[in-house]
């Protein structure tokens, strides 16, 4: 049996003596600490959360002309739509107010009280002091604890980035990042005008969580797919603000969340902030999220039948 020199200079037995490959292999399992990243979905259990657009988990506000197609709730507080907007069915576990010409496609459901003003249209019924049960969907997902460090695109830039766990992001006007299934953590997220997420998510979601701050003034093109799947996790406070158009889904549980008109396109979307505000103008089309993808095939399918129920109570 051969024998090797330890670093002290003792003999040690070749058979003692750990592969490079293996020692590599613990080192990496050894250095690699993972943190878990948590995101829920409430929503009446009356609405079925594949028919939703927009949810206000406290309040919900669509201004005047606003269009959406389909269902919008608010779970805790008031939901008010405002002249001449045109929307689908409505679930509040408050009052609603719909003012002057609004129509609602489909049927208006209210905690309490339904204030309708002059001209307004409600295709489907109107009903009053319908209790809300609120339901939930819920996920984790694990990414590096270790930051690699902040992304800047200056204008012009182009790049790609593997998933992993980063500072903050920002992607300046002319710049162009592409990213690709998995998962992506960032501290503040910064999309600015003309800037580019290009996503290809042919393998899978696009999940971009940001912790910090999340403003986005760019653009969302897809790889390889017509429709890319897009999931932004904000787990932040401050107020979340879209000022341009945007497709995927957004779910801010803990930050008021505003989007602005972006005409003339719009925004392909799902919505999910504390208190969320549509502005004047704006459009939301309907946004295919693959809910199978990210809570998996058996809460999925109890998105069909019944899941846990949280009292939604109302306030005095």
């Amino acid at each position: 049996m051969a024998l090797l020199l330890g670093c002290s200079g003792e003999e040690v037995s070749e058979g003692d003596v750990e592969p490079v490959e293996a020692v590599r292999a613990n080192e990496h399992s050894a250095t690699v600490v993972e943190q878990t990243l948590n995101l829920k979905v409430e929503f009446p259990d009356d609405v079925k959360l594949t028919d939703a657009s927009v949810i206000g988990t406290q309040t919900l506000t669509l201004k005047d002309r606003v269009t959406l197609t389909k269902a919008a709730t608010s779970n805790r507080l008031l939901l008010s739509v405002g002249l001449d907007a045109k929307v689908g069915h409505l679930r509040g576990a408050r009052a609603i107010q719909l003012k002057d010409r609004a129509k609602v496609t489909g049927n208006v459901t209210a905690g309490t009280t339904l204030t309708k003003g002059p001209g307004v249209v409600i295709t489907g019924t109107g009903a009053t002091n319908v209790a809300a049960n609120l339901t939930e969907v819920a996920w984790q997902r694990k990414a590096p604890e270790v930051s690699l460090g902040p992304i800047t695109l200056n204008a012009e830039e182009r790049r790609f980035l593997e998933p992993g766990t980063y500072g903050n992001l920002t992607v300046r006007s002319r710049a162009k990042l592409t990213l690709t299934t998995g998962v992506y953590v960032f501290q503040n997220v910064l999309i600015e005008a003309q800037g580019e997420l290009s996503l290809d998510s042919r393998l899978g979601p696009v999940q971009m969580f940001a912790k910090g701050t999340f403003n986005y003034r760019g653009s969302v093109a897809s790889l390889g797919v017509e429709m890319p799947q897009f999931i932004v996790g904000y787990l932040g406070t401050t107020a979340a603000l879209i000022e341009a158009p945007f497709t995927g889904a957004l779910i801010a549980p803990n930050a008021d969340v505003r989007f602005q008109a972006a005409l003339p396109e719009g925004h392909r979307a799902f919505i999910l902030g504390k208190n969320v505000t549509l502005d004047a103008d704006t459009k939301i089309l309907p946004y295919p999220v693959n809910w199978v993808s990210l809570v998996g095939p058996t809460q999925y399918e109890g998105l069909r039948t019944t899941l846990p129920r949280i009292q939604c109570r109302a306030r005095r």
